[in-house]
């Protein structure tokens, strides 16, 4: 008898991890797809266009939610307070990765903005001057692959700064999460989706006029609803399921299938230089986050 629950136990457990695997790969997979997304309307559209109404098209699910958790459970200031600053790393990120998308690859941009995993090492680090050769050794990984991967001349182009500075921005929205005070997790993550909105103050610029074709139209809420709202929450129930190392190991993908994507549907490609330089980061990303989390699990 007791053996038999042991079993249904263990099957239970199982099933669980396989589904939270199943699940991150599947958001991972969703965040891949954004990059060739967002190069398609940046294409078309202001990095102001595109953050306002990829937020706007978000706010949908958004604000049903964030309505009906605060009349069910009350205003809770701490997680709206942490939610606005927050967003306001969030709308930076989301800003300046598809300005600087507009001026490099949609490749270049998702393994760029990887290294945001490494940027966050390398803060914790400086913050609690705690050094060590493995944040050492991933920084150098780091600093050789965006060589790697920037023209024959070595030079960063201006597409690839941006989308750097956004990767700075998407580090420090990972440590708000990770350091600031919430309890309330629909209300914290709905504020923090929404804040984005603030950039559709670009329309009150007299000498603007904006007119979005059904197809950015389509890929905006793409953007906004499936890969901003339903990954953001899908996130949640994977990790629950699944240990922080498999987790950050599957995050990892994202350029890779960002690369894959990008091939398939934009026709990029690297040169041998900028393939091993993508591979660089993304060994250098992986080390840093297995770093990460096993020294989380030593505290």
């Amino acid at each position: 008898m007791y053996r038999c629950i042991m079993m249904v136990g263990l099957r239970k457990v199982m099933n669980d991890a396989i589904k939270g695997i199943l699940i991150l790969f599947a958001i991972t997979f969703l965040w891949g797809t954004s990059f060739p997304v967002i190069k398609i309307v940046v294409n078309d559209h202001s990095p102001f266009i595109y953050t306002g109404f990829r937020a706007l098209f978000g706010s949908t699910m958004l604000v049903p939610i964030l309505i009906f958790d605060i009349a069910k459970n009350g205003l809770d200031k701490n997680s709206i307070k942490a939610g606005i600053l927050t967003g306001i790393m969030y709308s930076l990120g989301i800003f300046f990765q598809g300005w600087g998308t507009q001026y490099t690859s949609a490749s270049n941009s998702a393994f760029l903005t990887s290294t945001s995993v490494i940027i966050v090492l390398v803060i914790e680090t400086l913050l609690k001057k705690k050094f060590s050769k493995e944040v050492a050794l991933a920084g150098l990984g780091a600093v050789i692959g965006v060589y790697l991967l920037t023209d024959t001349s070595g030079d960063l182009t201006t597409g690839d700064l941006l989308v750097l500075v956004s990767a700075l921005f998407w580090s420090l929205q990972i440590l708000f999460i990770s350091y600031l005070k919430f309890d309330n997790y629909n209300q914290f993550v709905s504020v923090m989706l929404l804040f984005p909105l603030v950039f559709l103050l670009s329309l009150l610029r007299k000498d603007y006029s904006a007119s979005l074709a059904l197809s950015s139209v389509i890929w905006l809420a793409y953007l906004g609803i499936v890969v901003g709202v339903l990954s953001s929450y899908g996130q949640v129930v994977g990790q629950r399921k699944v240990s922080a190392s498999i987790s950050a190991i599957i995050y990892q993908m994202e350029p890779l299938f960002a690369y894959a994507l990008s091939y398939l549907f934009l026709g990029e490609s690297y040169s041998l230089k900028k393939g091993l330089g993508a591979i660089i980061i993304f060994m250098s990303c992986l080390y840093a986050s297995y770093y990460k989390v096993k020294k989380e699990s030593q505290v």
